[in-house]
Order: C-alpha cells, then structure tokens, then sequence
C-alpha cells in the first residue's frame, strides 16, 4: 500500500501501532491489510461513544481526554432491550483502548460508554477479519493478543471485586 493514499487516521495508527499491544508484532502493511474504516472522532462530555447492547465492532483509542464506562440494568416490561440505573465502571484515560471484546465476540456491547470531558479525541477502527490467504496468520496472532488483553482486563476486574467486598 502507497504511504500517499493512506488517510490521517491510517497513518495516526500506524504512528501508535506500538502502544497497542495486540499489534506489537506487525508490521505497518500487516496492521492496513487487517484493519478498516479507520477515523478520528471527537466528542463532548456526556456524549455516548456507544450504548450497552448496541451491536458494532470497532474498536477505540483514547488518543486526548477520557471516557467513562458504565453498566446498566435491562429495564423490566420493555419491549426493546434499554437499561437503567446505571453504575459507573471506570474511567479510562489517555492510550486506553475499547471495543475489542464485541470485535472478537460479534456479540452487543456490555456496557455503555460515555466521554468524561469536553475534547476527548478517539481514534476509531474496525478489524477486517474476513480470511484470505494474505491475513489468516495475521488474523490467527491477532485473536491471541485479544484474547491476552481480555484475561488481563478479567484478573483486573476480578481484584477490583474482591478489594470491594
């Protein structure tokens, strides 16, 4: 792929493609054959990224200011699936990244996220996950890396619990 054809966000992501864990390993033209839709996004605060059960697969950078990730319950006796009452998780800062569990599992998002303040900038992109002969390894590396971070955000989540209890 020529460098004059790629968008800002493409190259914004290959300029932090090495703070990102699950693509540490590869190379600039191996992070553009598996990665799609690549944007910048700017939101205000209480803006929502997303909502819980919304079905997407992009995953999210934190490249300014933060976001707030928050857990709601399903509304009783609604005919569309809304949620209620909802708990704040985490906030996550600068170089946090978000998304990756519903662009592994193809499943609805698990919680709703919200920016914390005025100017956060996010870097948004999907992953092309549809095997051909020049992306099956990459795709096969790529899983295994999220699968890592997911077990990382689990024992983190699961210490968090504990130390409350």
């Amino acid at each position: 792929m020529s460098v004059q054809k790629l968008t800002n966000a493409q190259n914004t992501l290959l300029v932090i493609k090495n703070r990102l864990s699950f693509f540490d390993d590869f190379t600039n033209d191996e992070v553009l054959k598996i990665t799609k839709d690549v944007e910048f996004k700017k939101y205000k605060k209480g803006e929502f990224i997303f909502e819980q059960s919304e079905k997407s697969k992009e995953i999210y950078y934190v490249i300014n200011g933060s976001v707030d990730v928050l857990l709601g319950v399903q509304k009783k006796g609604s005919y569309s699936i809304s949620y209620e009452n909802h708990v704040h998780l985490a906030t996550l800062s600068k170089r946090a990244i978000f998304g990756e569990m519903s662009a592994i599992t193809s499943e609805p998002r698990s919680a709703r996220i919200v920016s914390h303040e005025d100017d956060t900038s996010l870097l948004k992109f999907g992953i092309d996950d549809v095997p051909r002969k020049d992306n099956k390894v990459i795709i096969a590396i790529l899983y295994q890396k999220f699968v890592e971070i997911l077990s990382e955000k689990l024992k983190t989540t699961t210490k968090k619990i504990y130390s409350e209890n």
